[in-house]
Order: C-alpha cells, then structure tokens, then sequence
C-alpha cells in the first residue's frame, strides 16, 4: 500500500497515511478539527541501486592523464 500526503487548508498541517488507493482519506484536520484535508503530491523515496544503470553504461568515460607519452626521436 502506498504513502498519502494530506494538508490542511486552514493552519496548514501535515500528515502522511499509509492506505489503499480507493480509501477515502481524511475529512478534518486532526490539529484544528476546522480545516478539510487535501491530498497533494509530496517527496518521493524512489531510489535506484546496483548496476546497469545511467552512470554505468552511458556516462562519458573518464579521461586517464596518468599515461603520458613524450617520444624523444
């Protein structure tokens, strides 16, 4: 199940509820018991781990200046 965001409209307070997708949420703030609740969109926890990724397969690759050649002829 995911995460919801609810703010309130009237003193602005937040909380985060674990529910369905189909649950209703709140209806009062919880802190007020005056404002309505509104869902909006807030920070994602989304990560990408191990290899395979962007930074693997598609970055530039490294410039190495340790291998300098001075050819003396």
């Amino acid at each position: 199940m995911p995460f919801y965001d609810y703010r309130c409209n009237a003193c602005s307070h937040e909380v985060r509820i674990l529910q369905k997708r189909t649950a209703p949420g709140p209806e009062h703030c919880e802190l007020c018991d005056t404002g309505k609740m509104e869902k909006y969109i807030g920070g994602c926890s989304f990560a990408l781990a191990g290899g395979g990724w962007f930074e693997d397969g598609y970055s530039a690759p490294s410039s190495d200046t340790s291998h300098t050649s001075d050819s003396t002829d």
